[in-house]
C-alpha cells in the first residue's frame, strides 16, 4: 500500500531508454474515487504528459518505472471525461451535511483506493456517495444511502402548473371622445384640408 503524497514528486523513468521522463505531478481518479487512473507528469522540458497507471511497471520507493516513453500521452492527446482530480484538500461532508474534515491523503492498494485520510479520521472509499471538485459526500451512517438524481423537468412554462400565480387581467379604460370644433381648423393641414 502507498499514500498518494508519497507518489507525487517521484521521478518517472523509462526502462528501455534509461532516461528520466519527468516527475509525478498529480493523480487522476475515476469519477467515483474507487481507482487511480492516470498520473500527470511534468517533464524536464516543462511539458505536461499523462501515463495510464496500468502502464507503470514498478511503484518502487525511489522512482516510478514504465517500459518505454511511447506510453506517455501528450496533454493534447489526453481526454478523460469520466474522472476526477486529486481530492486532497477537498472538504468531506456527511449525508446529513455535517463537515467531517478535509482530505489530507489517500491510501492506494495498487490502483484501488482503500482509505481516505482526513484531519483525524480514516474513511473507507466504499462509503463515498458523491464527489466533485472540492467536495466529497460520505455516508458515515450505518444505514444504506443512495443519492437521487434530479428529475428532468419540462423547460416550457406551463400555465396550468402556475394556477397559484395571480396574472393581471387586461382592463380597458373607456375615455369619452372630446369633440373640439377648432381642432379641424388648427390641424387641418394634417388632414389635407387647408382652411383660412
Amino acid at each position: 500500500m502507498m499514500k498518494v503524497s508519497e507518489l507525487l514528486g517521484k521521478p518517472i523513468i523509462s526502462l528501455y531508454g534509461a532516461i528520466s521522463l519527468g516527475s509525478a505531478a498529480d493523480i487522476i481518479f475515476d469519477s467515483k474515487l474507487k481507482k487511480a487512473k492516470f498520473i500527470k507528469v511534468y517533464s524536464v522540458d516543462d511539458e505536461t504528459f499523462y501515463i495510464n497507471i496500468c502502464n507503470i511497471k514498478s511503484l518502487a520507493t525511489d522512482a516510478l518505472a514504465i517500459a518505454n516513453s511511447n506510453k506517455l500521452l501528450h496533454k493534447n492527446e489526453f481526454s478523460f471525461d469520466n474522472g476526477t482530480n486529486n481530492p486532497i484538500n477537498s472538504s468531506v461532508y456527511s449525508v446529513d451535511g455535517k463537515l467531517i474534515g478535509t482530505v489530507k491523503d489517500i491510501i492506494l492498494n495498487k490502483t484501488t483506493v482503500e482509505t481516505i485520510l482526513t484531519d483525524d479520521k480514516e474513511l473507507t472509499a466504499n462509503n463515498i456517495v458523491a464527489i466533485s471538485d472540492g467536495i466529497i459526500v460520505y455516508n458515515d451512517t450505518n444505514r444504506p444511502f443512495r443519492a437521487t438524481a434530479p428529475r428532468k423537468t419540462n423547460s416550457k412554462l406551463e400555465i396550468d402548473n402556475c394556477s397559484d400565480v395571480a396574472l393581471p387581467k387586461l382592463v380597458r379604460i373607456k375615455q369619452p371622445f372630446i369633440s373640439n370644433p377648432n381642432l379641424s381648423t388648427l390641424y387641418g393641414f394634417l388632414l389635407g384640408k387647408i382652411n383660412s
